[in-house]
This record gives C-alpha cells, sequence and structure tokens, in this order.
C-alpha cells in the first residue's frame, strides 16, 4: 500500500508572526486533517522568480527522494505541459494561502491517460498585493514548461510529488532542469538533473 503520507503534498508548515502557536488545520486538500502550523515572514523572492514581499512559507515534505524512477514509482502520473492560467486562489483555516493553475499536458510519460488541462493545487499565494511562497518551492509561474511528477488528490486535481523534488523545468530546447538548480533554497532536494534532454530523461522516467 503507498505511504499515507503521500496523501498529503507537506508534512510540517509553520507561522512565526504572533501568535506563536500550532493552528488546526481541517481536511487539508479535501482529503485528510492535517495539523498545521504557518510561518509567514518577510524575505525577498529568488533569483529568476518574482519578489515576494508579503512573506513566505516554510515547510518540511513528507518524504526524501534520492532517484527519478524512485519518484516515478510513487507518482499518480508523470507529465510535460505547460501552466497556461491562476484558475483559483484560496486561504485555508489558520490563514494557510493556496493557488490551483492550469496545467496544459502535452505528453503522459508515466500514467493513465490524462485530461488535455488539469489543475495543479500548490501551497502559497498572493496577499497584499505580494507572493507568500515556500523558498525551496517558489510558485510556479504561468507560460513555463516543466516535467511534473504528480499526485492526483481528487479527480482531475494533483500537486507536485515532493515539492521542489518533482519539478523540472524544460527550457526551450527540450532540455531538463532540476528545480534545486534553479532555486537556491531547494539545493539538495531531490535528484539534480542538469540540462538532460527531454528524450533521455524520458527514457529515465519510462524504464524505472
Amino acid at each position: 500500500m503507498r505511504d499515507r503520507l503521500m496523501a498529503h503534498p507537506l508534512r510540517d508548515v509553520w507561522r512565526r508572526l504572533p501568535p506563536k502557536r500550532p493552528l488546526g488545520v481541517a481536511a487539508l486538500l479535501g482529503a485528510v486533517a492535517w495539523a498545521l502550523v504557518v510561518i509567514i515572514l518577510a524575505a525577498p523572492g529568488h533569483a529568476g522568480y518574482p519578489s515576494s514581499p508579503a512573506g513566505w512559507l516554510a515547510a518540511s515534505w513528507p518524504k526524501s527522494y534520492e532517484s527519478v524512477a524512485e519518484m516515478a514509482t510513487d507518482a499518480s502520473a508523470v507529465v510535460v505541459g505547460t501552466v497556461t492560467a491562476i484558475d483559483a486562489q484560496t486561504v485555508a483555516d489558520g490563514g494557510i494561502p493556496f493557488t490551483d493553475f492550469a496545467f496544459s499536458v502535452t505528453q503522459v510519460l508515466v500514467g493513465p491517460p490524462l485530461p488535455r488541462t488539469i489543475t495543479l493545487h500548490q501551497t502559497g499565494g498572493v496577499r497584499n498585493g505580494g507572493a507568500v511562497e515556500l523558498p525551496d518551492d517558489p510558485l510556479m509561474r504561468v507560460g513555463t514548461r516543466y516535467v511534473l511528477f504528480l499526485y492526483e488528490f481528487a479527480p482531475g486535481r494533483f500537486y507536485v510529488l515532493g515539492g521542489p523534488q518533482g519539478r523540472f523545468v524544460l527550457d526551450d530546447e527540450d532540455r531538463v532542469w532540476s528545480l534545486n538548480l534553479e532555486v537556491a533554497a531547494a539545493r539538495g532536494e531531490g535528484p539534480e538533473i542538469a540540462g538532460m534532454p527531454l528524450d533521455a530523461f524520458r527514457r529515465l522516467v519510462v524504464e524505472h
């Protein structure tokens, strides 16, 4: 049986601004009730991403992955595609922001056939006109192509497995880059992939 922790994208989230105490968040992602606490700090964004004047979140992930093959085993699907729009932004109990993105699927590398457009659910959002996000897993950017290792927590709704670990940027030359090489705070999280051709990366995933 797949690890029950996989039904939830985050293991822990912390909050610092007063009051400094745990806040319960019930039925996060509409599936499993978890106790979460959020931390919102004033901090700038990372190079290549929008600045975050409203602050950022801190979290730990339920599992650390050593290889692409290990992630492919846990994933509901591995897909190639483009973030096309922001569908919705919500704030859960305790003030945790979430963003739903529309994602156009161009290839399914692992998993069953998917609709042409799916919904990606990510921790983080906009607060007071600025982004509030995880420093190691900044909000996805509309128009960017990604290779994503996904977990389906509700029909047609997915989150990225392991946060930054399961998110790879696809450049204009169809080369794959792990987020831990794009974002300083994600260094050491997940396997490092530096400009691997998509066809070679696909073989790593499909032959796991």
